[in-house]
């Protein structure tokens, strides 16, 4: 199994190497890592990362996205998950829901927004990369953090699945997952 020292290793080069796409290609893909403790297409003992690479343009497109990670890590008995995306952001009070989305508020601000998911302690960590677009460059500003249980976390990608809720994952299900990550790793897929 992965250390926390190794996530969060990987979690900072990952968060460097999203910057520099963002600057250089002013948009960023969602992607995911998930951290496997097995091989996700033939449940080898061992250290995998797994990278998922989405796009969310259209709600189907989201749907695949958080399908092929779920997929890699129930077949990778994945403890961690990071993902990473340009987002729109608004502060406001918690407790006000108006109903509008980021995207569409007056007073919205671009992010890189980076989640990630820890199986062990159940965690959330939420980092947000406020920028600014200044005569076609990207100014970063300063990291915001947030941590929460999983248990608080609400929205579409939940990227890891929750065997604290269900229970462990049966034999039949992991050995699905892992022959849909094969034919989708085959298929260039994943």
């Amino acid at each position: 199994m992965f250390t926390d020292s190794e996530v969060t290793e990987i979690r900072t080069a990952f968060i460097l190497n999203a910057m520099s796409l963002l600057q250089e290609d002013g948009h960023l893909y969602p992607t995911a890592f998930i951290f496997c403790s097995v091989d996700p297409k033939t449940g080898a003992p061992g250290k995998v990362v797994v990278p998922v690479v989405g796009s969310f343009t259209c709600q189907e497109a989201k749907e695949e996205f958080a399908a092929a990670i779920q997929t890699v890590a129930i077949a990778g008995l994945a403890t961690h998950a990071i993902m990473a995306m340009d987002a729109w952001f608004i502060r406001r009070d918690p407790r006000s829901d108006d109903g509008v989305r980021p995207s569409e508020a007056e007073d919205r601000r671009e992010c890189l927004h980076v989640v990630e998911e820890r199986l062990e302690s159940y965690t959330l960590r939420s980092e947000r990369v406020p920028y600014v677009r200044d005569q076609g460059e990207i100014l970063f500003q300063e990291h915001e953090v947030d941590e929460d249980s999983l248990d608080a976390m609400t929205g579409l990608l939940k990227l890891l699945p929750r065997t604290r809720e269900t229970g462990p994952l049966s034999e039949e299900i992991i050995q699905r997952a892992r022959a849909a990550c094969r034919a989708k790793m085959t298929a260039g897929e994943v």
